[in-house]
């Protein structure tokens, strides 16, 4: 295995493992949004096996992402990690702006919303290359989100 690890296409054990191990700002993140858990989430989002990927390291998930089609051309790009992340961010770091821009290629209308709070995913948009907005009351009871874009640096 190069440093780099594996990527491939989630199973539903993938999904399953991530809904009850996602890192708790992750958990939060989707519950705020949209008011339910990451696997009631999941079971609404089209082609999530056929458009999202599991990302793991000497056999553990680390992350899983994805964009998913949405209304009016637009698709929605997502990222969810485990605590395993941590461990290994050193290396997603090294290969992620590779890796987003094989992701993205051939896509437009590229967004999502984090959750204010969520500092680290803030800062990872950014380096990304994302354009990130100002936070707007769109979360349960009004919880701050800061929509996204990605502008195909």
């Amino acid at each position: 295995m190069n440093d780099l690890g594996i990527i491939r296409r989630p199973t539903i054990f993938d999904v399953d493992y991530l809904s009850e191990n996602a890192r708790e700002a992750d958990k939060t993140e989707a519950f705020l949004l949209s008011g339910r858990s990451l696997r009631e989430s999941f079971e609404d989002t089209p082609g999530l096996y056929e458009n999202s990927y599991v990302w793991e390291m000497n056999g553990k998930m680390v992350c899983m992402y994805g964009v998913t089609p949405w209304e009016d051309d637009k698709n929605v790009i997502w990222f969810l990690a485990t605590d395993e992340f941590d461990k290994y961010k050193n290396i997603v770091r090294k290969h992620s702006k590779r890796v987003f821009k094989e992701l993205i290629r051939g896509k437009k209308n590229l967004f999502n919303y984090v959750h204010a709070e969520h500092d680290k995913a803030l800062r990872w948009i950014e380096w990304l290359g994302c354009d990130l907005h100002i936070a707007e009351p769109i979360g349960l009871n009004g919880a701050m989100f800061c929509k996204f874009e990605v502008n195909h640096v």
